[in-house]
């Protein structure tokens, strides 16, 4: 016959035990803890400040039912969707890129990423050939 007895694995004095064995940071180990977690902070603050820089007072052409920005110096006139730069990140990504033609938008598959040091926005109009270009989106005026 198996007997069962009433014991408490999580009573209060193996609690207090467990929070005793706790190892406790040095004060220079918590200083550098802390320097690390404020340069990460630092350095996200800075990228979403760089973002936010990138997109804002931007012309939005709305055609369609849809919001696009307009790419500068192509050959053609491309346009991003504005739901869709909210994905370019700075790794490379498959984006779309529209062009205006005769009251349809037709779209082609390309590659985009963001520059770290500028404004712009790296983009191959290509995918099979990648060869990023700087581009900048039309300011309003």
């Amino acid at each position: 016959m198996i007997e069962i007895s009433n014991i408490d694995f999580f009573s209060e004095s193996e609690e207090k035990k467990n929070r005793h064995t706790i190892d406790i940071f040095t004060p220079l180990e918590k200083k550098n803890i802390l320097n690390h977690l404020n340069e990460q902070r630092l350095s996200r603050q800075k990228n979403e400040e760089i973002q936010k820089k990138r997109f804002e007072n931007k012309k939005i052409y709305t055609i369609q039912n849809k919001q696009y920005y307009k790419i500068i110096d192509m050959k053609r006139a491309y346009y991003l969707e504005v739901e869709s730069c909210e994905n370019i990140s700075y790794a490379q990504s498959i984006v779309l890129l529209y062009t205006y033609t005769f009251a349809t938008m037709t779209a082609r598959k390309g590659l985009a990423k963001i520059d770290k040091a500028t404004e712009r926005i790296l983009i191959s109009n290509d995918a099979l050939r990648v060869y990023f270009k700087p581009y900048a989106l039309e300011e309003e005026r």
